[in-house]
């Protein structure tokens, strides 16, 4: 049998190429999860709450007559222009026009007979009885004719206010009675914003209160208001109060029943302590968190949360967080406590 005999320098060489081919394949790095951040900012905070919010007009009157009777005339159109003291309607009177001619011809002649007795008894002739009918017949004269009179104006419908016929109800030669509206007419110059709050706001908004609106339907904003009422009647079916604002609407624009929505300040903070809304999360427990970025690691820090608006919110001070701290965003979900982190580059 022969032996295999290997020379000691192919040995060398043998071990030589397994050394150069293990250095040329260097351990991989290490990947670390990539994560985006956001400074911790301390700046002035308002905190603002929405409502649903309805528009009232500020005149809305339903128009009825202060008589019954047959309507004869309507003398508007929905949609026309009125001023106070404009007649709308008119309802029959025919036979109040009869009583108030014969009252004003009977008046005439009992005035033309009281002026004769007063003259016979200033010249001491006349007839004290005579000149007593007289006077009695004439003022019974005057104040029935009055009474007519004041009857007869009850048989015209005025607007009591400056604006526009918004409906007409009845139609001429129906049957009109006080009880019964006419007409609806609306002032539109000034509307009201109204809306039901819970009462969990009672101290906390008030007469003064900033506030906006938006209303969708015709894409309109308005900022810079303030709130002008307080309602102070809890409504216990539901635990809320009013408030109200007012507005100007020269242009037309709002119009009643409108639907709108309303954001009030609740509250304003001059230094608060913001963080990006997204960088808060919360454990099974319920408790909130966020991680920290400093050094290349990511640190989990509790946190309370005062209010959330939007992209930001309001944490308490003194929980650790300070202004400036890089505040973890993207990629939070992904990491625990303590983890070693890079920053990922946005793109």
């Amino acid at each position: 049998m022969k032996k295999l005999i290997i020379p000691i320098a192919a040995l060398t060489l043998i071990a030589c190429g397994a050394e150069t081919k293990e250095e040329s394949n260097p351990k991989k790095a290490v990947n670390l999860p990539l994560v985006t951040t956001q400074e911790a900012k301390t700046m002035p905070f308002e905190e603002k709450v929405s409502f649903q919010a309805t528009v009232e007009a500020d005149k809305n009157v339903l128009v009825s007559p202060q008589s019954s009777g047959v309507i004869r005339g309507i003398f508007v159109k929905e949609g026309q222009r009125v001023s106070v003291g404009s007649t709308l309607a008119s309802l029959d009177s025919d036979i109040l026009s009869k009583n108030i001619a014969e009252l004003e011809k009977s008046l005439e002649l009992a005035t033309y007979m009281f002026e004769k007795q007063q003259k016979l008894k200033e010249q001491g002739i006349g007839v004290e009885v005579q000149y007593e009918q007289a006077k009695n017949q004439k003022e019974s004269l005057e104040s029935k004719l009055a009474t007519l009179s004041t009857q007869a104006s009850k048989s015209r419908v005025f607007s009591p206010i400056n604006g526009y016929v918004d409906e007409i109800f009845p139609n001429i030669g129906e049957m009109a009675s006080p009880q019964a509206p006419m007409f609806r007419v609306l002032n539109l110059d000034k509307v009201t914003i109204k809306s039901e709050i819970s009462e969990a706001y009672l101290t906390s908004i008030d007469v003064g209160s900033k506030a906006s609106v938006y209303f969708p339907s015709i894409d309109l904003r308005m900022d810079d208001l303030k709130i002008t009422r307080k309602g102070r009647f809890i409504n216990p079916s539901n635990r809320t109060f009013d408030i109200q604002i007012d507005l100007n609407n020269q242009a037309g624009k709002i119009l009643p029943n409108l639907l709108a929505e309303l954001e009030v300040v609740k509250s304003f903070t001059k230094e608060a302590l913001l963080v990006p809304s997204k960088s808060i999360m919360e454990d099974n427990k319920g408790n909130k968190y966020l991680y920290v970025y400093k050094d290349g690691v990511a640190t989990k820090k509790n946190v309370t949360v005062d209010f959330v608006q939007g992209n930001l919110t309001q944490i308490k001070k003194g929980e650790e967080i300070t202004d400036g701290d890089q505040i973890v965003v993207r990629g939070a979900e992904e990491i625990v406590d303590g983890e070693k982190v890079a920053i990922k580059k946005e793109a």
